[in-house]
């Protein structure tokens, strides 16, 4: 009885640990997949948007070649995004270069255009005209700042509103309170804002409070 108490307690244990590690698995997959539709709806829109951008301007030469443009960096983002998770299995690696903030943000308002004149949202920018360039992930900076004004769109829930960029030169402290000169990219819109009671909770990875379709 002594051997068949053992036996069992072992086969119990294994069964454990296989559950344990198959609910790991699944709980990875279920994230990473979540990452995955992260990384991509963006330059999706990005790409969708160019192209009705395009059908509006259709006869205007120049505007056609700016929005194609904008539609190619966002076909090469893509291609950027499941060549990374094909052969890490995880979202996008960092790449850091010299990255103009001023522009950076007028190359996402560029890309929300078509989305904030369905809605007839009005933009507003006010961009420090001598900022120096930052060493960053320039793409991450990009996703991160059309997150954020994507969710600024959805926040205004009328059919009129607007949304304003600015940056400009700021201070901040590091985790030791040492002061630091930094940029500042500051994104405000006429939306409901944000309840108190969730603004603990706005920096989890993948919470949201909207719709599924809304997702950003």
């Amino acid at each position: 009885t002594r051997l068949q108490g053992d036996w069992s307690s072992d086969v119990c244990s294994s069964d454990l640990k296989l559950m344990l590690e198959k609910a790991s698995q699944q709980a990875a997959f279920g994230t990473l997949t979540r990452g995955i539709a992260h990384e991509i709806r963006n330059p999706l829109g990005m790409i969708l948007s160019g192209m009705e951008l395009i059908l509006e301007n259709i006869n205007d030469t120049k505007t056609i070649q700016d929005y194609a443009h904008m539609v190619k960096k966002a076909i090469l983002r893509l291609s950027s995004v499941t060549n990374s998770m094909l052969r890490y299995g995880s979202p996008t690696l960092s790449t850091r270069e010299d990255v103009n903030c001023n522009e950076l943000a007028s190359d996402i308002l560029l890309i929300s255009k078509a989305e904030c004149k369905s809605r007839a949202i009005k933009t507003h920018t006010h961009f420090h005209d001598k900022l120096p360039l930052i060493y960053a992930d320039g793409a991450s900076l990009s996703q991160a700042l059309l997150n954020v004004l994507l969710n600024s769109i959805q926040a205004i829930e009328n059919t009129s509103g607007a949304i304003s960029i600015s940056t400009a030169h700021c201070s901040y402290k590091d985790k030791e309170h040492h002061i630091h000169e930094g940029i500042c990219i500051t994104v405000s819109d006429t939306g409901k804002g944000i309840p108190k009671d969730k603004l603990e909770t706005i920096f989890d990875p993948f919470y949201t409070s909207k719709r599924s379709e809304e997702h950003t």
